[in-house]
């Protein structure tokens, strides 16, 4: 009950409150971005929330821009940042033991980049 779903005014409100710095906010700005939920579609605005959210230390934002890292997904791919990023939330135990597993396996690939 109570009042209708309005993504697009949602998204205004998360809007002012990541502005003022509120990393949940800038997450769900993110999400939005991601989804094209209340806003249109864009990666790399997505990519844009997340990290602003990840540089707070915001769990949940550090492990999906390091997906979009190691993707290349609205930044541009980099298996060293996404490895950072993977190590980042996996400290913030962020999907437990899965964000470490992640970690090596792109620790590898970037030792791989380097030797090639």
């Amino acid at each position: 009950r109570g009042v209708t779903k309005d993504q697009f005014m949602a998204t205004e409100w998360y809007f002012e409150a990541a502005e003022q710095g509120e990393a949940n906010a800038q997450f769900a700005l993110g999400v939005a971005y991601a989804k094209g939920r209340g806003v249109d579609k864009s990666h790399e605005q997505a990519c844009y929330w997340y990290s602003k959210a990840a540089m707070q230390g915001h769990g949940k934002a550090q492990f999906n821009l390091a997906l979009r890292y190691t993707e290349g997904l609205g930044c541009i791919k980099d298996a060293f940042k996404g490895a950072y990023w993977f190590g980042q939330a996996a400290h913030n135990r962020v999907f437990g033991r899965g964000a470490k597993v992640i970690k090596g396996k792109l620790r590898s690939a970037a030792t791989r980049e380097l030797i090639q």
